[in-house]
């Protein structure tokens, strides 16, 4: 059957799909002949209701307004409705081969012609399969699996439907884009002008023949692909190729030219930038204009260079008597701009002259034979201002027009310039007749050949006898030759001028000091013409340096120290200072310049003097003071300071200078004295009156500090049976021994002074409690009751001592002197070799302190009133006694056992500790050498160093003495020292414990956790254990803060390296406690009380190690 021709046309533009893509399609849809013939088993149910689907689905179009243009009338509805009736037929006719695919791909072209969206085309589908379902299901009886596999195959067919319908949609774009770009091209390639496309990469795409023809290439020569620089090399070109493409610019143009490969053709280029098959892509139009270009170009250069004439340049049409071009000095000139001139006649620029006038010059200019001329005349701006001009006129004929150029030259500057050099002329005559120095011209043998009125006021000539004279004549013999020297270097070109300060003689006779500046003129040959000489008369000024000179060497002379010091400047500083300042200071000018004089003062900063100093110095007045000041080596001078301000001309302070007088030995004079009239001749110290005024001002301390003041009245027992058997001069000599050790018993703060022949007060000041007066006065009399040997004689001497004390026994110097001296009285009355306080009970307590002292140094010499006793030391883990702490005891006389809290604070005061723990450490090593000997295990045993002890010089070989002595190793001696006696000095200590290590003994720090010691220190120190104090071990259950504490020292011990003993256990309790925290050793009454040595080496043989019961390990009271 043949198609009719409208359907073989678009069969003939289908791409008809071959056998295997519509198989390939089939199986993946997965359609196979089962789905056909389930389809084509459905055909026939449903051809009676094909046309109601068609007629409900396009009333359903009409629905929307872009399709009803489409549907125009019921004729063409009528025949749609049965074409779409037979469309959806087919779709179940279950012959799915060539002929199926291509009626569906011919009815996509028809829509797509017809201008009906795949949109629409998709939504008949859905209408379509919507409808079927009721239907389906009921040709299925309700089979679910049937309907299912049905409506499955329904739908397989609807896509593969639907893909050939839109592959002839896209069939139908691609064809209506090829015939578009196919019209394209037959555009561009008939364009006159020129036309590139190129890629993002400048490779040529397109090119059309008047491109060719410009760039030199024939209409067949293969370029498609070349890149822009092979087609027309240019760096300009590429760069902005470059640009246009980066930034998406459009129409930026550029002109290339001439290029001598195209044979000096000048291009003109177009690009613009565009986006072609979604790419970027630049369009290149190009235009050969290299005739007009040049054309332009000439007339433009000489255009230019017309505009870059500085001269204004008209020209002139005589008929119309207008401008008809200028250049743009014109304009520029005159204000206008050129338009208006070009409306303008040259008489509307030349003030004063009329048209009529202008006329005839120029006509008459015309008729000449050279029809040239020349004027000097003035132009007007549009701002109505006027300038001088030079005109040149030239006139010429062309075309059969009589024409004029005018080159007018604006001359105003050289106007000025001829003014100002008849201004400057004048003003150098003026100059030359008024100035204030003397001003000449000379030849150059010297001659006067203009002088001025002043250089004749200085010399004393009249200006003709002046002009008759030589500069020789006038001049100093003894300077002339320097003169002459000077000029001969101008002469020679040596120099262009010089200065030189001589002297003239005046006409009179007398000498006149001149500076004279000098140079030389020369004639446009170069040779010497005259020379110019100003002349300035400095015989005022050298007057003044001579006074300044003698001033300077009168200062410099000066046995006095003067400083000048800048007051306008920031912070007063020195300018100027003598060499009287420097010997008197030791400090160099260099030194001192630039700087306050406040550095002389040093750290002295509370001086009267000082105050009264900067206020005058702020009030800008006078000051005379005296200070304490300070040389460069830093030793003491007094300075007697006059300062006064120094005014310039106008009265203004400028600088203050200062005088200085060193007093010193003045002052040590007056010292000397003051010290006679306040202290005694024989022993030095202070006498009756400076003794009042040291009590004074004890008691004025002691009342603002809520401090006490002690007076101690003291007078020697007996003195007058030496001073009558022995004669006055050892009495004397005993008084100054005497002096001395009282000054040396007491403390730096108080005062010791002779009030009589054998009397001596001593004033304690700053007192706080009891025990500091008590405390001196143990050391007075212990100084007191040593020997003196006076002349060969070994004598012993007591003194009676009244004490009185601020506020209590008085509150002014005469209650306390007093009340002292009757104290004195009573300790003679007692019996002498005593002391009484003034209050009764004060007076007890230092009785019992002073007895208690004495007891315990007979202790000491006698040794058996002191006995040591030992506290086991057990290790937390084994239980065994590892070590023991050596512990004094005193029992007393008459007192029984006195607690070491009475006796050892006092020891330490007195220093009898320092004895005492020689005397423990010898007993220890006596005692553990006769362990060694009965054959006793060793065991370590802690010794105690004081404080005061552990920083005795000789500690180390003390220690080493007993040692060796007792012939014991170091290893069975534990040395403990206070941590707070550690911290006294900690580098000493460092050494110090290093030598007492190497030795071999063990060392721990004892009462840890009580001071205040340095990680860093505890580090250094070479240390094997550290003693909790008891104190913190008493609360180590109950009080968070004491356990904190024991762990953290038991934890920084072990890191250290170091053992932990906790001292004080007494419940086992705690030692359960100590033993969670690791603690390592224990000591306390739990574990074992203080014990004699048998008492200890019993204990050892009968407590085996064991952990527990801790109790076992306790000793039995007593």
């Amino acid at each position: 059957m043949k198609r009719p021709d409208h359907v073989s046309k678009l069969a003939a533009q289908s791409s008809v799909l071959d056998a295997h893509e519509i198989a390939e399609r089939k199986n993946f849809l997965e359609f196979t002949q089962a789905d056909s013939d389930r389809l084509g088993s459905l055909h026939n149910q449903l051809e009676p209701v094909g046309y109601a689907f068609a007629e409900s689905f396009y009333a359903h179009l009409l629905e929307f307004a872009p399709l009803r243009h489409l549907l125009p009338d019921e004729h063409s509805l009528d025949r749609l409705r049965r074409s779409q009736s037979e469309y959806f037929s087919r779709l179940t006719a279950g012959d799915y081969g060539d002929d199926y695919v291509l009626n569906r791909q011919l009815v996509g072209q028809v829509h797509h012609r017809i201008g009906l969206e795949p949109k629409w085309y998709i939504g008949a589908y859905r209408k379509y399969l919507s409808g079927l379902i009721p239907l389906v299901w009921e040709r299925c009886e309700g089979d679910q699996q049937r309907f299912l596999e049905t409506y499955d195959s329904l739908m397989k067919i609807v896509l593969f439907d639907m893909g050939l319908a839109l592959d002839s949609y896209f069939q139908a774009d691609m064809q209506a884009l090829q015939e578009l770009k196919d019209y394209a091209d037959r555009v561009i390639c008939t364009m006159p002008s020129g036309l590139l496309v190129l890629d993002a990469q400048l490779r040529l795409r397109t090119i059309n023949l008047a491109a060719r023809a410009s760039l030199g290439l024939g209409e067949t020569e293969p370029v498609i692909g070349c890149e822009l620089n092979q087609l027309l090399a240019n760096e300009a070109l590429a760069m902005l190729a470059d640009e246009v493409l980066d930034k998406a610019q459009s129409a930026r143009s550029l002109v290339l030219g001439p290029l001598p490969e195209l044979g000096d053709r000048i291009l003109v280029l177009t690009l613009s930038a565009t986006m072609i098959d979604e790419a970027p892509a630049l369009i290149i139009q190009l235009q050969d204009d290299t005739d007009s270009i040049k054309a332009e170009q000439v007339l433009e250069r000489f255009r230019a260079a017309l505009d870059a004439t500085a001269d204004a340049i008209y020209l002139i049409d005589r008929a119309s008597m207008r401008f008809v071009d200028m250049n743009e000095s014109a304009c520029s000139v005159l204000g206008y701009t050129h338009e208006e001139l070009l409306g303008m006649g040259p008489h509307q620029i030349r003030p004063g002259f009329s048209r009529e006038e202008l006329i005839q010059q120029f006509d008459a200019l015309l008729a000449s034979p050279a029809r040239a001329g020349h004027i000097e005349t003035s132009h007007q701006r549009k701002d109505g201002s006027t300038f001088p001009v030079e005109i040149m006129l030239r006139g010429f004929t062309t075309g059969g027009h009589s024409m004029l150029v005018a080159v007018a030259r604006d001359i105003s500057a050289r106007k000025r310039t001829e003014e100002a050099l008849r201004e400057s002329e004048e003003r150098f005559r003026a100059t030359f007749r008024q100035a204030a120095v003397g001003i000449a011209h000379l030849t150059p043998d010297g001659r006067w050949l203009r002088v001025n009125k002043k250089l004749c006021d200085i010399l004393g000539y009249t200006q003709d006898e002046l002009l008759g004279l030589h500069f020789q004549d006038v001049t100093h013999p003894e300077d002339l030759a320097r003169n002459l020297d000077l000029q001969q270097q101008l002469l020679d070109g040596q120099i262009e001028n010089y200065l030189l300060e001589k002297r003239f003689v005046q006409k009179g006779g007398s000498v006149a000091w001149v500076a004279l500046t000098q140079s030389l003129v020369r004639t446009s040959a170069g040779d010497p013409k005259y020379f110019i000489s100003v002349i300035e008369d400095i015989s005022a000024r050298k007057r003044t340096e001579a006074s300044l000179l003698l001033a300077q060497r009168a200062l410099e002379s000066s046995g006095n120290g003067i400083i000048i010091t800048g007051c306008q400047l920031s912070d007063n500083p020195i300018v100027y200072v003598n060499p009287a300042f420097e010997r008197i200071t030791g400090y160099s000018e260099a030194e001192v310049l630039g700087r306050n004089c406040r550095f002389l003062h040093g750290d002295d900063h509370d001086q009267p003097g000082l105050l009264v100093l900067r206020q005058s110095i702020e009030a800008y007045g006078e000051a005379r003071v005296t200070l304490r000041n300070y040389r460069k080596d830093g030793k003491l001078f007094w300075n007697e300071l006059f300062v006064a301000p120094v005014h310039d001309e106008s009265g203004m302070i400028t600088h203050f200078v200062g005088v200085q007088n060193d007093i010193s030995d003045q002052k040590r004079a007056e010292e000397n004295l003051l010290h006679m009239a306040t202290h005694d001749a024989l022993t030095g110290l202070p006498n009756r009156s400076l003794l009042q005024d040291r009590i004074s001002q004890s008691i004025s301390h002691a009342e603002r500090m809520q401090r006490e003041v002690a007076v101690l009245f003291l007078d020697f027992d007996r003195f007058k049976n030496i001073n009558d058997s022995l004669g006055h001069a050892a009495g004397d000599a005993l008084i100054s021994s005497m002096a001395r050790r009282l000054r040396s018993a007491v403390r730096m703060v108080d005062t010791v002074a002779r009030v009589g022949g054998d009397e001596f007060v001593v004033v304690l000041t700053d007192i706080v409690r009891k025990s500091d007066i008590t405390q001196v006065l143990s050391n007075l009399i212990e100084a007191i009751m040593q020997p003196v040997l006076v002349e060969g004689h070994d004598l012993s001497v007591t003194a009676s001592i009244g004490i009185s004390t601020y506020p209590h026994d008085g509150r002014d110097v005469s209650s306390l002197l007093k009340n002292a001296d009757t104290a004195m009285y009573q300790a003679k009355e007692a019996g002498r070799n005593a002391f009484r306080f003034y209050a009764q009970e004060m007076n007890a307590d230092a009785v019992d302190r002073l007895r208690l002292e004495n007891d315990l140094r007979s202790a000491i010499k006698k040794g058996d009133e002191l006995t040591l006793h030992y506290q086991p030391q057990v290790d937390t883990v084994t239980g065994c006694i590892v070590a023991a702490e050596a512990l004094l005891r005193w029992h007393h006389p008459k007192h029984g056992l006195i607690s070491p809290v009475d006796f050892i604070p006092m020891a330490e005061e007195t220093g009898l500790i320092v004895q005492i723990g020689e005397w423990v450490l010898r007993h220890v090593c006596a005692q553990l050498r006769s362990w060694i000997e009965a054959g006793h295990p060793g065991i370590v045993i802690a010794v105690n160093l004081s404080p005061r002890q552990f920083h005795q010089p000789d500690i180390v070989e003390m220690i080493a003495r007993a040692l060796s002595d007792y012939d014991l190793p170091p290893h069975l001696l534990e040395l403990e020292i206070t941590e707070s006696s550690l911290m006294r000095n900690p580098e000493e200590a460092a050494i110090l414990l290093g030598e007492l290590s190497e030795m071999g003994f063990r060392l721990s720090v004892d009462d840890f956790g009580t001071g205040y010691s340095s990680l860093g220190y505890l580090k250094r120190f070479p240390l094997d254990a550290l003693k909790i104090d008891r104190s913190f071990v008493a609360d180590i259950e109950s009080d968070h803060d004491s356990a904190s504490i024991a762990a953290a020292v038991i934890a920084l011990a072990h890191s250290l390296g170091l053992k932990v003993v906790a001292e004080g256990v007494e419940l086992d309790s705690q030692m359960e406690y100590l033993r969670s925290l690791k603690c390592d050793l224990a000591q306390g009454y739990l574990l074992g009380r203080p014990m004699s040595a048998d008492d200890l080496v019993a204990f050892m043989e009968k407590r085996p190690c064991q952990l527990h019961p801790t109790s076992l390990l306790t000793a039995p009271d007593g």
